[in-house]
C-alpha cells in the first residue's frame, strides 16, 4: 500500500476514517487587532488620567501591560492555523499535522499480517 498525498485523503475512496483536530478561532485576525485597540484606547486614557492627576508611574506600567498584551495576541495569531489529522487507510494510521508553517506526514502504524 502507498502513501497518498496529504491532499488528497479526503477524497481517496480507501480512506476509512477522517478526523481533523482544530483550534476553535471565534475572532477572525481583524476582530482580535479591533479588540486589542479598544483595549489600548481605554487602557491609555485611564492611564494617562492617573498620570494627570498625578499618579504618573502608572502610565509606563500600562504600556508594559498592552504590549505584553499584544505579544500575546501576536503569539496566539500565529498557531492559529494550526491542525492534526490522523487518516486509516486500510490498515495504516497515518498522522498528518501543521504546526506554525511546518507540516509532517507519518505512518504510525501498519498492522501486521
Amino acid at each position: 500500500m502507498s502513501v497518498v498525498a496529504a491532499t488528497d485523503l479526503r477524497t481517496d475512496p480507501c480512506t476509512d476514517l477522517y478526523i481533523v483536530a482544530r483550534q476553535n478561532n471565534s475572532l477572525g485576525a481583524r476582530q482580535i487587532w479591533a479588540v486589542f485597540g479598544v483595549l489600548a484606547a481605554f487602557s491609555l486614557a485611564l492611564a494617562c488620567a492617573f498620570a494627570v492627576a498625578g499618579a504618573w508611574m502608572v502610565l509606563p506600567y500600562a504600556i508594559l501591560e498592552l504590549a505584553l498584551v499584544g505579544l500575546a495576541f501576536r503569539l496566539v495569531e500565529r498557531r492559529a492555523g494550526d491542525w492534526e489529522r490522523l487518516v486509516v487507510i486500510g490498515d495504516a494510521l497515518l498522522a498528518d499535522e501543521r504546526v506554525a508553517v511546518a507540516r509532517k506526514l507519518r505512518r504510525l502504524i501498519t498492522a501486521r499480517r
